[in-house]
């Protein structure tokens, strides 16, 4: 954890020091219908009592959610109905990533796939496309033109 982190750092409106002026969304959130007909939500929240991202999914098959994004973190999977709160019907442990690793081993991982397809071709886990949308999905409806035609590369 940064050196700046301090867990006696809260509640947030009892902080000192801050700029008076706060220029940054505090929350944010997204209602998405993807291209294959799947509802999704995202949602940012700035001032949370947990330093970390927590994710939250939920699908035909069941629900997966992460408590800590850290070495050690668990996520937890239930796969078949409870009657109310149950415990995980699976839980996976972070594990340490390489020695040097960056973001958690994902950026190597990022690399090697970026030149795999340089070298070889083939299926990448993203496009050009994800990235416009992405882009997109960020900004005013004004900013972004919408697509023209459909590529002729697989997406």
């Amino acid at each position: 954890m940064p050196d700046w982190f301090d867990l006696d750092n809260w509640p947030p409106l009892s902080q000192t020091g801050p700029d008076p002026v706060v220029d940054v969304e505090d929350i944010s959130q997204m209602n998405m219908v993807l291209e294959n007909g799947v509802l999704a939500s995202y949602q940012q929240c700035h001032f949370t009592p947990d330093y970390w991202r927590n994710y939250t999914v939920i699908g035909t098959e069941g629900r997966l959610e992460n408590f800590g994004d850290e070495v050690g973190a668990r996520v937890h999977v239930w796969n078949r109905r409870h009657d109310g709160y149950a415990e995980p019907d699976e839980v996976h442990i972070v594990p340490e990533p390489p020695a040097g690793a960056l973001h958690g081993g994902a950026d190597r991982l990022l690399i090697d796939e970026f030149l795999r397809f340089v070298r070889q071709g083939g299926m990448t886990e993203t496009s050009p496309l994800a990235a416009r949308d992405a882009a997109a999905a960020d900004s005013p409806p004004a900013t972004v033109p919408p697509r023209k035609k459909e590529p002729a590369w697989p997406v």
